[in-house]
């Protein structure tokens, strides 16, 4: 395994425009370096982002105890993470539906998808985080009674999301799910292969946001 993985703390664009709140994401310095790299390149996002920009620039320069705000409050800027482990599948043909955070239901389909799956532990917490590769996701539209392309577009947290047709995949790993020790963390992972519940929810979150 090897490679050191760190938490980012960012705003939880999933969330209703009345509320606040915060959103993990787990990458290498390399990973996170390109999504900064994302939004500094993007004139419609390098303003906006101008503090997370200069967090970022300032950890690599050596200060790793730097804070910046992420909903209101004060937070590290990174918060390293032990990778317990990781695993990769592929599915074909692969349909699920998803629930946004106003119970608004999204059909979705794909030809291909491949998942990373990591194991991590960070702040006393274990967790289960994913990373995707989807080719040709289709969201269904009732409207029109068709399957329609998603990744044009994207409500979640900018630069998150890379659409590169017929490809979309998130640049960070998301959390999968969440355990209550690292027994059953390690359980998950043995098996996990054998049960395949797979959960594309907080990627999903990104790219259709609370719409």
């Amino acid at each position: 395994m090897g490679q050191q993985y760190y938490r980012l703390c960012l705003d939880d664009y999933s969330l209703p425009g009345f509320v606040s709140g915060d959103k993990h994401y787990f990458g290498t310095l390399e990973m996170i370096g390109a999504f900064i790299t994302t939004l500094k390149d993007n004139e419609r996002w390098v303003n906006s982002f101008r503090e997370l920009i200069a967090a970022y620039e300032k950890y690599m320069s050596g200060n790793e105890e730097i804070n910046y705000s992420v909903a209101y409050q004060e937070v590290p800027f990174l918060v390293p993470a032990e990778l317990l482990g990781d695993m990769t599948l592929i599915l074909e043909d692969y349909a699920w539906d998803h629930w946004n955070v106003w119970d608004y239901l999204y059909k979705l389909k794909c030809k291909k998808v491949e998942s990373v799956h990591k194991w991590i532990f960070c702040e006393g917490k274990y967790i289960r985080c994913v990373q995707a590769k989807f080719t040709d996701l289709e969201s269904y539209d009732d409207w029109f009674d068709r399957y329609r392309k998603v990744g044009t577009m994207a409500w979640g947290h900018p630069g998150m999301i890379i659409y590169d047709e017929p490809y979309l995949y998130n640049q960070l790993f998301v959390i999968e799910k969440e355990f209550k020790s690292q027994e059953e963390a390690l359980e998950d992972m043995k098996f996990f292969e054998k049960k395949y519940d797979i959960e594309f929810k907080e990627i999903m979150n990104d790219i259709f946001g609370d719409g």
